[in-house]
């Protein structure tokens, strides 16, 4: 049944009305999600923005902590004249705020302490060794005017600026960026009393980034590669499997910078670093093996022996190739101005002119190789001793004048002596053995130790020597100049006989008995290892070879260093009764985990270390040799029948560089088979009062370490702290 019209008019009205109050909820709520959407939109924009305004943040502070860690790297540093092992000792407990060292000794005599430094110290001294060391000129060429110390000449706004960079926080405010870092002092570490090394460490850092009404927060946190190190040390040289102060022959009586580069680099396998002041010379298809480091200084003006006046040289980063005249000088590039772009340059170079020449690797921090080649073309500079001051005084049980100031120099120098000769040695004979003087009889090729263990180092100083007739041999005297030979003439080969000893032996307490003809009597309560002739020392060597083997010279206990102020003559094998393992030799590495603590050093000042005409085919030898004016030599080099190789594990440091045999059509002389001792890479490690360079010389943590090795995170507002 229908309704009434007026009804149906109503209802459709009312459907109407609900239809468009529908459709006007529908439109608004419509529009409310539009606006939302262009405001969630808009929102992450800004947060996007302000992400980016914070990495940018992270970027400026990584430069800003690369410029502190380059004004503290060795080529920012310069150690003033006059510098003592006493004022640097001074700097260090500013440094730390505190004058607690821990001490510890190690079997080698090896003296490690550390300062930790203390929280919040901050005096106004605290960062005086930066401030002296730190060439002026560096602030300028590394920072911008509005970041570098106001004067920086002066040593009360350089005090302080160090003082601002590393005790107090640092923020920065610019562009939407908030940077908030602290660096902070960790630690000093010094051997004996010759190196000193200054830790910076990060403390904190964050950065908030604002863009709009958006924050976005970073927080860096550190990882085992964080943080960085300069140390300023007496470097000892031992290093280096070969090094050399003029890397040419002797020119007898050149002027300065007349000479020219003479030893090339050929075929030769160098199981260890090489350095010389000067630049090396690469011959034609060189195919030299470097297994450690090839660095050169390019000292350009270096004085026959001694220091310049300055005690610096001029440096010129090169190298020869194909001769050593001007000509084939290998220079960087004149773009490249860094040490960093020069080394490069000349790396190239090198790489185009040797291909064939392998170059070791830099290593990583775990030990791997990194593919960055371990060559430096722009090495500090590090010159030679210019006395036998340590030695002499150390066998006199005297005090250097130079030392007298510092009490623990005293205590060491005090603690024991040596054995002292005033005059000509005609020679020493060193044996290690029992309490009969018999030598071990049974050697373990696999550990390199012999057996049973020695408890005696044996020293047998002879006072006579007379010339005994071994052989006579037919030489070659003139050739050819193919080679071959023209003329011959015969000569008589003698050997030194050694006569009318002084005999002593020292146990492993480091107690000094002396024979006499009721047997043995204490002569030292402590002997400290050297032994110093005042003139020269005619022949020195071990036992006599048991058929093809040498017995040790040197005890598993013993640390010596054989020195004089002229020639020291080597007539014989000279090894460890306990030999270090190789780095490759992984059985030996399992067997014998502990480095051995037995020890030769052999140093000349003024004269030069001589291998004898009587010394033996195929010479071992295991000791560090050093010629701080001459050179170490073949006596008879270059005639004679080729006497097999000096194999050499220890290292070889000389002022000039000696000649060992001759090769080609006829060769004479040895060969040179050199092993590196690693031992000798750890600073703390030197046959006792061994010679030192007389100039402090700086050096960094390299590629090991680094301030802007960081691991940044994503933070929130918590994190944003000001670090001041």
């Amino acid at each position: 049944m229908r309704g009434p019209s007026s009804t149906r008019g109503a209802t459709l009205v009312v459907v109407v009305l609900f239809t468009t109050l529908l459709l006007a909820v529908l439109l608004a709520a419509s529009s409310q999600l539009t606006l939302s959407s262009r405001r969630s939109v808009g929102d992450q924009r800004a947060a996007l923005q302000a992400q980016y305004v914070a990495e940018s943040g992270v970027a400026l502070a990584r430069s800003r902590l690369r410029d502190v860690q380059t004004l503290l790297s060795e080529g920012s540093i310069m150690v003033p004249s006059g510098t003592t092992a006493s004022k640097l000792k001074g700097y260090a407990e500013k440094f730390c705020g505190n004058t607690t060292w821990v001490t510890t000794t190690e079997a080698s005599g090896t003296q490690r302490s550390s300062c930790t430094a203390a929280p919040n110290a901050a005096a106004a001294d605290q960062f005086e060794v930066f401030a002296l060391f730190v060439k002026p000129t560096r602030y300028t060429e590394l920072l911008p005017a509005g970041e570098r110390p106001s004067n920086v000449g002066d040593l009360a706004a350089t005090r302080a600026w160090w003082r601002d960079q590393l005790a107090l926080g640092q923020q920065v405010s610019a562009d939407g960026v908030t940077l908030n870092y602290r660096l902070r002092p960790s630690r000093v570490e010094r051997v004996n009393n010759e190196s000193y090394r200054f830790y910076v460490q990060l403390d904190a850092l964050n950065v908030g980034g604002t863009q709009n009404n958006a924050t976005r927060v970073l927080a860096a946190s550190r990882t085992t590669q964080t943080g960085w190190w300069v140390e300023v040390a007496l470097p000892s040289y031992l290093d280096n499997v070969l090094f050399t102060n003029h890397h040419t022959s002797d020119p007898n009586n050149a002027s300065a910078s007349s000479w020219k580069p003479t030893v090339n680099f050929t075929g030769q396998e160098f199981d260890g670093p090489v350095h010389t002041n000067e630049r090396f010379l690469f011959a034609n298809g060189a195919t030299a093996k470097f297994r450690g480091k090839l660095s050169s200084a390019g000292c350009t003006n270096l004085k026959q022996s001694g220091l310049n006046d300055d005690k610096s040289c001029t440096q010129s980063p090169g190298y020869y190739y194909g001769g050593g005249d001007d000509g084939n000088l290998r220079r960087p590039a004149t773009s490249a101005t860094s040490d960093v772009d020069k080394n490069a340059s000349l790396l190239n170079r090198l790489g185009a002119d040797v291909p064939n020449v392998e170059l070791a690797n830099v290593k990583n921090a775990d030990g791997t190789p990194s593919p960055v080649k371990d060559v430096t073309f722009t090495a500090p500079y590090r010159p030679m001793p210019v006395n036998a001051n340590s030695q002499r005084s150390a066998a006199q049980g005297k005090v250097p004048d130079e030392k007298k100031d510092d009490p623990e120099e005293v205590a060491r120098y005090t603690g024991g002596r040596g054995l002292y000769f005033s005059d000509d040695v005609a020679g020493i004979i060193l044996a290690a053995g029992d309490a009969n003087g018999n030598s071990p009889g049974n050697y373990n090729a696999t550990t390199k130790t012999w057996s049973p263990a020695p408890t005696y180092q044996y020293i047998r100083v002879a006072k006579k020597s007379e010339n005994q007739f071994v052989r006579r041999e037919e030489r070659c005297v003139q050739y050819y100049t193919n080679g071959s030979c023209y003329r011959k003439e015969t000569f008589d080969v003698y050997r030194k006989v050694l006569s009318d000893f002084d005999e002593y032996r020292v146990n492993a307490a480091g107690r000094m008995e002396k024979r006499g003809g009721s047997g043995w009597s204490p002569h030292l309560d402590k002997f400290n290892g050297v032994i110093f002739g005042e003139k020269g020392i005619g022949a020195l060597e071990g036992p006599e070879r048991n058929g093809t083997l040498a017995p040790p010279a040197i005890a598993p206990f013993s640390q010596l260093t054989v020195a004089a102020e002229n020639d020291i003559s080597i007539a014989g094998d000279l090894t460890l009764s306990s030999q270090p393992c190789m780095p490759t030799d992984a059985p030996c590495k399992a067997a014998k985990p502990d480095s051995p603590d037995n020890v030769l050093g052999i140093y000349s000042q003024s004269g030069d270390v001589v291998i004898a005409k009587e010394a033996p085919n195929n010479l071992n030898i295991h000791a560090m040799l050093m010629s701080s004016k001459g050179e170490v030599r073949v006596d008879g080099y270059d005639f004679g029948a080729q006497r097999g190789d000096v194999n050499l594990i220890g290292g070889l440091v000389e002022n000039w560089y000696g000649a060992f045999g001759t090769f080609g059509n006829t060769d004479t002389g040895y060969g040179r088979k050199f092993s590196h001792d690693r031992r000798f890479e750890d600073p703390g490690f030197t046959p006792p009062f061994f010679a030192q360079s007389p100039v402090w010389i700086p050096t960094d943590a390299g590629s090991a370490l680094g301030l802007d090795n960081l691991v940044v995170n994503q933070g929130d507002k918590s994190d944003l702290k000001d670090l001041r």
